[in-house]
């Protein structure tokens, strides 16, 4: 039960959102790491990124198109990466710096790709292009009931900072 009671909540569902979950808040030091094979990297927006992880993630047309608008008026350093499986798209992710900071968003692996390495190369790929470009330190946000991408996560340094409660525009029925 958080601080301000039910309160909030009540507002919330009035807007049409819909809690989502708890949400961990978790960071790492960046540090040198190995090369990562079969990841592309690109600097800047893509709208054919946006296309392909919307699509593996199966966001909604509309999903899809707001993604876009919202990375395309980035104005931080942006790198947008997609790991292959063979000539395959199978993951994807980004980051955006900003003072030696690096947040990790949008890691998506397609489901008939999981279980096979793909997303550990492409967070460990965006963590070096981080570094590279002067981060010493990357956060991200991942759901508590990800028992999956957490333990992913912490095998790669992350470490929990905080939890929130993640609201979202409720699906239509």
């Amino acid at each position: 039960m958080p601080l301000a009671g039910d309160e909030p909540f009540v507002h919330l569902r009035a807007m049409g959102l819909e809690g989502v979950g708890p949400t961990s808040v978790q960071v790492a030091d960046l540090r040198e790491r190995p090369a990562s094979e079969g990841v592309r990297l690109v600097q800047g927006f893509d709208a054919a990124w946006v296309e392909q992880m919307g699509l593996a993630h199966d966001d909604s047309d509309q999903e899809r198109a707001i993604i876009t608008k919202l990375l395309a008026e980035v104005t931080e350093p942006q790198t947008l990466a997609v790991a292959f499986d063979g000539r395959t798209p199978a993951a994807f992710g980004r980051t955006v710096i900003r003072d030696r900071l690096a947040g990790i968003f949008h890691i998506v692996t397609d489901p008939s790709f999981r279980r096979r390495g793909h997303a550990r190369r492409l967070v460990l790929a965006l963590m070096a292009a981080a570094q590279a470009q002067g981060a010493t330190r990357a956060f991200l946000q991942v759901e508590m009931r990800n028992e999956t991408a957490r333990a992913l996560y912490a095998s790669l340094g992350f470490q929990h900072v905080y939890t929130y409660d993640h609201w979202a525009v409720k699906a239509e029925e």
